[in-house]
């Protein structure tokens, strides 16, 4: 390696190493410190499967600073937490663009990030606890990076805040601003979030996906109020409920948007009622952002066949749906729908999807069900808020939509982001 690099002139270089324990030998090793140590040269460094050993033949080179590198990846190998020491790259970051930290603590990042004003992304996975960057000390860290736009903070497992972590009082008076932020990705507890959204602002956010640990318990005031703080999503306007064997969750979607949910709150949890009474109160907690929906379609995954048993939860779902015109029912829900629906009659017949004027099956119920329908029909003729029923027969839409819905979180790769970065 040394030969090689002396050959050529001393164009940029990039670093893409990919470690297999039981594959390497000493003289990798020595090829990599080799090349780290044109420092001055390399613009682009990966190192996926960071060991401790690694890190320990690795740690004198990476003291110093990398002024020419702009893209920084590391990736701990198996899962393992790292932490990496004090002082990494001289903590200086003059030049650096990207920067993905996957199983890596790194107590000194704040040192890093506060000389990384051309930061445009910044992603922090697989975190293995709190107490590695509190809610105070991350929005702290991002309030320099002007031109941030793109930010994941992903925790591996659910640690919720110690008590003498809590938050005491209100809000803070002073938020920081990120001007240029456009996409946003958070796993972990709601108490977490709810600290750090409480501390920033983000006017141009385009896309925010959103996935808590199931918990007894979900706190999302602040979260609600930090998306509703956005000029571009003030005025969402159609809602989908979604259940899959891994999750439930919301999606919403802006007037112009056809494929991609532009906010997305999912609940990680595979038990049908806990599903079902988890996602009731994280929308009831979410009135800043449902006050505008006018169509709420109800989605599952074609394999699924959960078993929804208490009726109630569902009406408690629909109480925030004030301004809600249509409601959308596939053919796997036309059935307990119907049952949901015989419970808004009187005294409930206004009170619940008090604006619906249009209920629109894929498949319209038979029998007894249909009289569950006609009971509903009946009871908002006579409060003077008559709804009518027609049937949905593109079910090959209904597929597309619910495939390319679910899209955005998916696929999480940079050319993904980067489209919808440029868009």
């Amino acid at each position: 390696m040394r030969k090689t690099l002396d050959v050529w002139p001393p164009l940029p270089i990039m670093v893409d190493y990919r470690h297999f324990p039981s594959a390497r030998s000493q003289s990798d090793y020595r090829d990599l410190i080799v090349a780290l140590e044109h420092r001055d040269r390399i613009y682009w460094l990966t190192l996926c499967g960071v060991t401790d050993s690694l890190l320990g033949t690795m740690a004198s080179v990476l003291q110093e600073p990398f002024p020419a590198l702009t893209y920084l990846r590391l990736e701990s190998f198996s899962g393992m937490a790292l932490t990496i020491p004090d002082g990494f790259m001289g903590g200086q970051a003059s030049s650096l663009q990207r920067i993905w930290l996957e199983g890596i603590q790194f107590t000194a990042l704040p040192q890093l990030l506060s000389s990384a004003s051309g930061l445009v992304e910044l992603r922090l996975d697989k975190i293995s606890g709190t107490r590695y960057l509190s809610p105070e000390t991350m929005a702290t860290c991002l309030s320099g990076l002007i031109n941030l736009m793109y930010l994941s903070v992903e925790f591996q497992s659910p640690h919720p805040r110690s008590p003498d972590h809590a938050r005491h009082g209100p809000p803070p008076l002073k938020r920081a601003i990120l001007p240029a932020l456009a996409v946003f990705f958070f796993k972990g507890v709601s108490e977490y979030l709810e600290d750090l959204v409480a501390r920033i602002d983000a006017p141009r956010l385009k896309y925010t996906s959103i996935r808590f640990f199931n918990q007894l318990i979900f706190e999302i005031s602040e979260v609600a109020k930090f998306i509703a703080r956005t000029e571009r999503l003030k005025s969402l306007s159609r809602a989908e409920v979604f259940f899959d064997g891994q999750a439930a969750g919301i999606g919403l979607y802006l007037p112009e948007s056809t494929v991609s949910r532009n906010v997305t709150l999912r609940i990680l949890s595979c038990q049908s009622d806990w599903q079902l009474s988890s996602l009731a109160q994280v929308c009831n907690q979410s009135l800043p952002l449902l006050s505008g929906v006018e169509q709420l379609d109800i989605r599952e995954c074609p394999s699924r066949g959960p078993d929804w048993q208490d009726r109630m939860q569902w009406v408690d779902l629909f109480l925030p749906f004030t301004a809600v015109a249509s409601l959308h029912i596939p053919k796997e829900f036309g059935q307990r729908m119907a049952l949901v629906l015989q419970e808004l009659t009187e005294p409930r017949a206004t009170g619940v999807l008090p604006a619906l004027k249009s209920l629109i099956f894929e498949e319209l119920p038979s029998g007894c069900l249909q009289g569950a329908i006609e009971q509903f029909l009946a009871a908002r003729e006579r409060s003077g808020h008559p709804v009518n029923v027609r049937r949905w027969d593109s079910k090959w839409e209904r597929d597309v939509q619910w495939e390319w819905g679910l899209a955005l979180e998916w696929e999480r790769d940079l050319e993904v982001h980067n489209t919808i970065l440029c868009r």
